[in-house]
């Protein structure tokens, strides 16, 4: 009798083992799939925030260019694949990579521990850091993390400035503090209020807040002291590998052969991409 049942137990288990393994209770046993994917439809569909300037955006034709875009669209030259910028609702972007409705997410995006368990990064390509933008005239009684208590501050919604001033834990700057926390869909509506008065200070990526300064000439200043520092890379989905690999390997390429160079210094006047180490 212990016998009969050893044994229906252990064919029940090696069912329920196969079933898990065959009919999608893991994707391990799943072939990768995401280059032939792509490579068969022969388009690369990339999603953006086409306000981030200088790294995805629309000049005044409408067409969106940027140092990303042009890294981008080299990237797809050089593996026969027609580039598609899609444009995003940042606060969106990743439930749209994860919906399957854009292919990877190449617009300066900041890689952090909690997003590196949503996707797949690239290696890192640029660095950044979260900084303080003010009004030129608010010097006088803002000139740190420090002084932002009682404020007014403004951040992208969705972005990870956002995060850096909710989830700051310094002793000089207390979240809770704050007047009001002000969240903008893009970081140019955020920087318009700044400028007009509507509230006291900007927390954004410095990359965006230098194009900023020195495409619009506004009386706005970086303060010295920043929230945090960070790299940007290129989003995938977590099951995209093969995919990641590709464009990976083209990337490291146009660094080899001073591709990527000349792009960064088109855009930033000297080469700011990253070295593979």
């Amino acid at each position: 009798m212990k016998t009969k049942l050893l044994t229906v137990m252990m064919v029940t288990v090696a069912i329920i083992v196969f079933s898990f393994f065959k009919f999608g209770g893991t994707n391990l046993s799943s072939p990768d799939t995401s280059w032939k994917k792509v490579q068969k439809k022969g388009s690369l569909v990339i999603g953006l925030d086409d306000t981030f300037a200088p790294m995805g955006f629309r000049d005044k034709q409408g067409k969106i260019v940027g140092f990303d875009i042009d890294l981008a669209t080299e990237v797809a030259r050089r593996l026969n694949l027609q580039p598609v910028f899609q444009p995003c609702v940042w606060s969106n972007i990743f439930m749209e990579l994860n919906g399957n409705n854009i292919d990877l997410i190449w617009n300066g995006v900041s890689m952090n521990e909690a997003r590196e368990k949503q996707v797949l990064f690239s290696r890192p390509y640029l660095n950044n850091r979260m900084v303080i933008l003010v009004a030129k005239k608010s010097l006088s009684y803002i000139k740190s993390k420090a002084d932002l208590n009682s404020k007014k501050v403004a951040v992208q919604s969705g972005s990870p400035a956002f995060d850096y001033v909710q989830g700051y834990k310094g002793a000089d700057f207390n979240p809770s503090t704050l007047k009001e926390f002000v969240q903008y869909p893009d970081n140019y509506t955020a920087l318009l209020d700044l400028r007009y008065g509507g509230v006291d200070a900007v927390v954004l990526d410095e990359i965006i807040a230098d194009y900023y300064n020195a495409q619009q000439r506004a009386e706005l200043v970086k303060l010295e002291d920043a929230f945090a520092k960070e790299k940007y890379g290129i989003a995938f989905r977590k099951t995209d590998r093969a995919l990641r690999d590709k464009i990976q390997q083209t990337l490291n390429a146009m660094e080899n052969d001073g591709t990527a160079a000349k792009i960064s210094k088109k855009w930033f006047g000297r080469n700011v991409f990253l070295t593979v180490k």
